[in-house]
């Protein structure tokens, strides 16, 4: 890339679709969209830094460019200061639409991080937002009650699934977050949206290193959403796993995003949608957002509009996040404790600080 050439400020990035347990149609055609001649699948990544499996550009004129290269030419023009951080850390952020529709999703584990300097800094961790639940469909997290530890750690280096693990109803609207060492499965009727840090695959780290084996109660697993009104428009934060967080923007009027610190914005922003559709402009470019599109604005994207049609927009917004910048003062200023703030954090990160 000449040094004269800017990153573009909206980039969408080809989805791809992966089988396995639990595929079956309902994703793809709740997506409305292609599916390349496939017609089942369990997951689509909408996003991926990870070097084993890089997100390719859709279209224009930077099309089948590989974001980790595109990291390389555009720095933190492209994914912020954060960004560059859990790539120098061996750590990728992820973004899926997830399905159980034939069969539970496999029993899914972050890695903890190999061990380096900067691994204090950000942990592997998964924030989990339910977008349908199917009546009867469940959440399977953290060791089943009646199980040992010892026999619980033993069961699990066998490839086991839900049934070692504690269920909880699942509900549309639930959010929950996953640190590293903690087991999870979604359970078949489930449909979710997925985003996470994790240790790239590259990273080798000790078997059963940073197993969580202490059961998780219920009323620890999912996280109330802090939601507010903004004008016509409802805002609800959802979740904030280690350096990532997750928030739902219901539209019924124009909302804008602004980064007023210095420089480019922490990280980048993904703008998934989930009904209706919105207008997203930024920098003089535009892209439509609607079910199933998802589009990334890039760090250097300090302020970006989204007008929702007639019809309102439901989306998404997830980031890399200044937390004390980004979620703690907003959220402090708008009279929320302290305590109330944390609860988006999940209860594993909680008592670890």
């Amino acid at each position: 890339m000449g040094a004269s050439e800017k990153i573009p400020a909206l980039l969408r990035f080809r989805p791809v679709y992966e089988g396995g347990p639990g595929a079956g149609p309902w994703l793809i055609s709740s997506l409305g969209r292609p599916g390349l001649d496939q017609r089942d699948a369990a997951a689509s990544i909408e996003f991926s830094q990870d070097p084993s499996r890089p997100s390719a550009v859709l279209e224009g004129p930077l099309a089948g460019r590989r974001v980790i290269g595109l990291a390389a030419d555009f720095g933190a023009d492209l994914v912020g200061p954060m960004g560059l951080s859990l790539i120098e850390q061996g750590l990728a952020f992820t973004a899926r639409l997830v399905a159980a529709d034939a069969a539970d999703l496999p029993l899914r584990l972050l890695r903890p991080a190999a061990a380096s300097a900067g691994a204090a800094e950000a942990v592997p961790a998964e924030a989990v937002a339910v977008l349908e639940a199917r009546p009867g469909a469940m959440v399977y997290y953290g060791r089943r009650r009646d199980l040992g530890a010892g026999r619980f750690s033993t069961l699990l280096m066998k490839n086991p699934g839900a049934e070692i693990l504690e269920g909880h109803p699942a509900q549309s609207g639930q959010a929950f977050a996953v640190p590293a060492g903690m087991p999870y499965v979604l359970g078949r009727g489930v449909m979710a949206y997925v985003a996470g840090v994790e240790a790239s695959s590259g990273k080798a780290v000790k078997a059963g290193a940073g197993l969580i084996t202490e059961p998780a109660p219920v009323s620890r697993v999912f996280i109330r959403g802090l939601g507010f009104l903004d004008g016509m428009n409802a805002v609800t934060w959802l979740v904030a796993a280690g350096p990532l967080a997750v928030a739902r923007l219901d539209l019924r009027a124009e909302w804008e995003d602004e980064w007023k610190g210095g420089g480019p914005r922490p990280g980048f922003v993904l703008l998934t949608g989930l009904s209706g559709r919105a207008l997203l402009t930024g920098a003089g470019e535009t892209e439509t957002i609607a079910r199933g599109v998802t589009v990334m604005a890039a760090a250097s994207c300090r302020c970006f509009r989204l007008n929702p049609g007639p019809e309102g927009a439901s989306i998404l917004k997830t980031w890399l996040s200044d937390r004390a910048a980004e979620i703690e003062r907003p959220l402090l200023q708008r009279g929320l404790t302290r305590k109330e703030i944390e609860g988006l954090y999940g209860a594993n990160e909680r008592k670890r600080r």
